[in-house]
């Protein structure tokens, strides 16, 4: 039971990804806005509430978070709006 639940700790608090860098919501709105063909794709993650971007042109990977539902939906029209 104590080794489940460390696995589970180490899943949850430990970063495993060294290439995912964090960035801030502004900065991928930003983005978004005056760079839109550095974007290859954003994947939404509702339950962490979170952006994994992946950039073009070999730029680095990076994740923002966002603040619930409602930001979700605003992030969304900006990305169609864009492409």
């Amino acid at each position: 039971m104590i080794v489940l639940l460390a696995y589970l700790a180490t899943q949850t608090l430990i970063p495993h990804s060294k290439s995912t860098k964090k960035a801030t919501l502004s900065s991928f709105i930003d983005q978004v806005q005056t760079h839109p063909e550095q974007i290859d794709k954003a994947v939404f993650n509702p339950p962490k509430q979170s952006i994994e971007v992946t950039q073009t042109e070999n730029l680095p990977k990076y994740t923002v978070h966002y603040a619930g539902d409602q930001s979700q939906a605003q992030i969304q029209d900006q990305l169609e709006k864009q492409n």
